[in-house]
């Protein structure tokens, strides 16, 4: 941890004053002169210090009178790291959390918020954390890693995950429960009379130091190909990233290397269109030949033909209830309780319903 400078260590002290209720919003700090020697400091290390304030937007100078406190400290900040695609409100798939999450704060007129990307973040963990950030909280939204939840708990700032979860109970977490609509998916599968289903979508980082949401994701649809009789195939399964590029070479090499699939499940919507355009090259139709279904309910599934059956949830709802649970924290609670949100399946002409 690096040292602090005189100014810096006077300006914390302030702080803490203003904390502990010695001054309010408004009021007037004491003199230059009186701040110098009640810190037994030079009046040029008090200038420096209120300098940094004014920056902070904790005090504000009226020139020739005082310098008085604003209601800056009084509020509750609330950083969103994203962990993902950043800045995230445009993104298909971030977007929803992210306008869920900030239309909550927008309730609440003493909180402020902003995201962070993964690559801010990691500077400012690596030195001392901000001051707006310490007498706030975090929202991380997306699939962070083991080191670095544990470097923010250790700084005790109040947080939760958004989307990833942590089902041991270690962090309080948003997320949905995929097992119920996965276990649908692989059922129609089975009654389907398919026997060779591919996987295609990322299995998550194993070098994390935990089980995120995509390790899960694959855990879950392996789990229940076993549970209804169906083989799991690993010349099936391609672990890529989430982009349509990454769906068509991999359902391009797989039917390369392998017999085709007559099942496909994409992780991710956005997989799907490479996908069918592979399937397409190779003479392959859906859902004549291969049927298929995906994750996330994203507005391009209802776009490819034929569109696409898939897997929705509340990215919205999650977003928001992460923030509203962090806020309720932030003004007294005593803990975040952890929350899933159900997901469902969304029937569209890619895989006809069977009935059972």
């Amino acid at each position: 941890m690096r040292s602090i400078s005189k100014s810096e260590a006077v300006r914390n002290l302030i702080i803490e004053d203003i904390h502990a209720g010695w001054y309010a919003s408004g009021d007037a700090l004491p003199s230059i002169e009186t701040l110098a020697k009640r810190f037994e400091v030079s009046k040029n290390t008090v200038s420096l210090a209120l300098s940094g304030l004014r920056e902070a937007g904790i005090v504000r100078l009226e020139h020739g009178k005082a310098t008085r406190v604003t209601g800056q400290l009084f509020k509750r900040h609330v950083e969103v790291i994203v962990y993902g695609q950043y800045p995230a409100l445009h993104d298909p798939f971030w977007g929803e959390f992210t306008r869920g999450i900030e239309d909550e704060l927008r309730e609440h007129a003493d909180v402020t918020f902003r995201q962070t990307s993964l690559v801010e973040s990691f500077l400012w963990t690596g030195e001392e954390i901000p001051e707006h950030i310490r007498r706030g909280g975090l929202l991380l939204l997306g699939t962070a890693s083991e080191e670095f939840v544990r470097r923010i708990r250790q700084s005790r700032i109040p947080f939760a995950l958004v989307f990833d979860a942590n089902p041991a109970g270690k962090y309080p977490f948003f997320s949905v429960d995929l097992e119920p609509a996965i276990d649908e998916i692989v059922a129609r599968f089975a009654r389907a009379g398919c026997s060779r289903v591919a996987y295609i979508g990322t299995e998550g980082d194993h070098n994390m130091g935990r089980e995120n949401i995509n390790r899960r994701k694959h855990r879950l649809f392996n789990a229940a190909l076993e549970r209804h009789g169906l083989p799991v195939l690993p010349e099936l399964h391609s672990d890529c990233l989430h982009f349509m590029r990454c769906g068509y070479r991999a359902i391009r090499e797989l039917l390369e290397k392998h017999r085709a699939p007559d099942a496909v499940f994409f992780a991710s919507d956005v997989l799907a269109p490479g996908g069918y355009k592979a399937l397409h090259e190779a003479g392959l139709h859906v859902p004549e030949d291969v049927v298929a279904a995906g994750c996330d309910n994203l507005e391009i599934g209802d776009y490819v033909v034929p569109p696409l059956t898939t897997i929705e949830f509340d990215r919205y709802g999650i977003g928001r209830a992460a923030a509203s649970g962090l806020v309720a924290r932030l003004h007294g609670g005593e803990s975040i309780p952890s929350r899933f949100f159900p997901a469902a399946i969304v029937n569209r002409e890619s895989f006809p319903i069977q009935h059972s």
